[in-house]
């Protein structure tokens, strides 16, 4: 069976990395604007939601940025995101006289080339074994340690977020031993559910012919899948021919 992305959906996955991107280098009304535009495209993105709910915040529009977060809660009540933001803004809003603007401290360094990479570049996925009752922010950069032939993703306090799936994590643990680096950061999700986008950020020239960020590598649910076993088959043999395993610890800051 072969999944095919449509249009639409390549453009808010697009449009999403931007979003982030942006909020990452603090051009809050710039995200909030693509934001918006995503949600043109996709009225109950709760993600979309959220994210705008945050800029908001920082350009300091309390009202509105409750709105947003009210919202997301209407879709989905065990959205702990919003949840917790609504708690805050409804106290903000009830005591205007006393509130503070309510933005954080955490700016990040990466441009919006990061999210908006060329294939085979960077990629999105899901994280496994994801840590329970964490909601990061989305934009918030990650460190990527290596276990073995697994990868685990870290946030910059040093928590442990999940794990990068595991076909990708052994493909990347090679290609990092023969001197790739990458680097990443959050784009959505809460709890088990937690994505982030992963960048190729240095291709070491020994790495010239491999792409480390394949379709059927990354465990996206979009990316084509093989129909055919042969095809499956030499795949696989190629990969254990390409990417022999070797154990170490790697860190990237």
């Amino acid at each position: 069976m072969v999944f095919r992305e449509t249009d639409e959906s390549r453009m808010i996955k697009e449009k999403t990395r931007l979003a982030v991107s942006l909020a990452m280098e603090g051009k809050w009304k710039e995200a909030a604007e693509i934001n918006r535009e995503i949600l043109d495209s996709s009225p109950e993105n709760t993600e979309s939601l959220n994210r705008l709910g945050k800029a908001l915040i920082e350009l300091n529009q309390i009202e509105n940025a409750l709105a947003a977060f009210n919202q997301v809660l209407a879709i989905n009540p065990s959205n702990t995101i919003a949840a917790k933001n609504a708690e805050r803004l409804n106290w903000a809003c009830s005591n205007k006289s006393k509130a503070k603007p309510l933005s954080s401290t955490h700016t990040g360094s990466l441009t919006a080339k990061f999210f908006i990479g060329q294939s085979g570049k960077s990629t999105e996925v899901t994280l496994t074994q994801c840590s329970a009752n964490y909601d990061p922010s989305p934009g918030t950069p990650i460190m990527l340690k290596v276990e073995g032939s697994a990868i685990v993703a870290m946030d910059p306090c040093n928590n442990r977020l999940g794990h990068v799936p595991s076909k990708l994590s052994r493909r990347l643990v090679c290609l990092m031993q023969g001197g790739n680096t990458y680097d990443g950061a959050i784009s959505g999700g809460t709890g088990d559910e937690l994505r982030v986008v992963l960048r190729e950020s240095f291709q070491h020239p020994s790495q010239r012919s491999k792409v480390s960020f394949p379709p059927t590598a990354s465990g996206d649910e979009n990316a084509v899948a093989k129909n055919d076993s042969t095809s499956a088959a030499i795949e696989t043999e190629l990969e254990e021919t390409e990417f022999s395993a070797h154990s170490s610890q790697h860190v990237l800051a």
